[in-house]
């Protein structure tokens, strides 16, 4: 684990709330990447057992790519299978609100 390794053990460990799914970020910067960032969809499965990868294509919308990458990629950053697809989501409405706020 990386950069991200305090904030979803301290999330893991918390209630879990809509607010604390939105805190929870990569590294420090706005562009914060780690090693699952640069990864190909099949890299990220590969690195999941297919239970898992069952869950999140079961609750991910299978049309949005980007959606389900970014659900991978927060299951292997620790949070569970169905945390990792509410973490996406999460982040879908805060750049939705952000975009109608302008």
């Amino acid at each position: 684990m990386g950069k991200y390794d305090s904030n979803v053990t301290e999330f893991n460990n918390s209630r879990k709330t809509l607010l604390n799914l939105m805190c929870l970020r990569v590294g420090k910067g706005r562009k914060s990447h780690d090693e699952y960032s640069k990864m190909s969809t099949e890299e990220l499965e590969a690195r999941i057992k297919q239970e898992d990868l069952a869950v999140i294509r079961d609750f991910c919308y299978h049309e949005l790519l980007s959606d389900y990458k970014s659900s991978l990629r927060w299951f292997l950053r620790g949070l569970s299978a169905r945390d990792a697809v509410k973490k996406t989501v999460v982040d879908n409405i805060n750049v939705m609100l952000l975009i109608d706020s302008r």
